[in-house]
């Protein structure tokens, strides 16, 4: 009989004050380091140097482990990015982005749904530490750095 660990997926509506041409660009591990503080990664896959579909990278996370990212799709028309995010012997995370037009001129929605799967007990503790308040706190803060960033061409520093 399969064991089922523990799942939670989270999803958040941004609001971006810039066309999807231009924000879609800017959801790509390098990009993103010019409009969010504190962002580290390190490329080990992708044959452009930016984001595409199957570039592999990998980010620290905040408890000292190495997490792995896969974009598993990318798709500039459709403003869609997928990605596959593995802290090893913790957790598996899909991420699900779709930038689209919002109800105003120059304004985008970028609809983003995580899939938090963890792998063990580990992994169960890291996943229930992914409260609402936690979530909502995070991207509210991507989408006021994003919409910073395109007004002003700043990181918008994170509170401390």
């Amino acid at each position: 009989m399969p064991t089922n660990h523990l799942r939670v997926t989270k999803s958040y509506r941004q609001t971006i004050q810039a066309s999807p041409e231009q924000v879609f660009p800017l959801l790509c591990p390098v990009r993103e380091k010019e409009w969010l503080a504190n962002w580290h990664y390190q490329i080990l896959y992708s044959e452009s140097g930016l984001a595409e579909s199957g570039a592999i990278f990998s980010t620290p996370e905040e408890d000292g482990l190495q997490a792995y990212w896969g974009i598993v799709r990318r798709d500039p028309e459709s403003g869609e990015i997928s990605f596959v995010k593995t802290i090893p012997d913790r957790s598996i995370t899909q991420l699900d982005i779709q930038v689209s037009s919002g109800e105003q001129a120059q304004q985008s929605w970028v609809d983003i749904r995580y899939c938090h799967t963890s792998l063990n007990k580990k992994g169960d503790e890291l996943v229930k530490s992914i409260t609402d308040q936690v979530f909502n706190k995070r991207l509210k803060f991507w989408e006021d750095a994003m919409n910073h960033f395109l007004a002003t061409g700043a990181q918008l520093q994170p509170p401390i």
